[in-house]
């Protein structure tokens, strides 16, 4: 939360009105949760998945198939009609394969330490 600045800067939206939290789903069983969310003033929520790593972050087909339950689960929970964003924050951003296409915007330690 404390680099929400330099992150909305690096997603272009600084001068855009915006609400941050982080969500939890109200299931139990589903066990889901997002780091961080940006609800923007354009209909676009990003789905922020922070990840730390010491190299580059590899999105394995599991994991894309993780994302793309959790944004379904978060859309049936909330009943946004609003586009979802997928944005990773990592420190080395993440490795381009044939699951990374979920990603919509990268933001990286770099990005955050200007």
């Amino acid at each position: 939360m404390m680099h929400i600045g330099q992150i909305k800067q690096k997603l272009g939206i600084s001068g855009m009105a915006t609400s941050v939290s982080t969500w939890r789903s109200n299931n139990a069983a589903e066990n889901t949760q997002i780091d961080l969310l940006i609800d923007r003033s354009d209909r676009t929520i990003n789905v922020c998945e922070i990840k730390f790593s010491s190299e580059p972050y590899t999105i394995s087909k599991d994991y894309e198939n993780k994302l793309r339950m959790r944004n379904a689960i978060f859309r049936a929970e909330t009943k946004t009609t609003k586009a979802l964003a997928v944005t990773f924050v990592t420190v080395f951003g993440v490795v381009p394969n044939i699951h990374s296409g979920i990603v919509h915007s990268e933001v990286t330690a770099e990005d955050l330490c200007k």
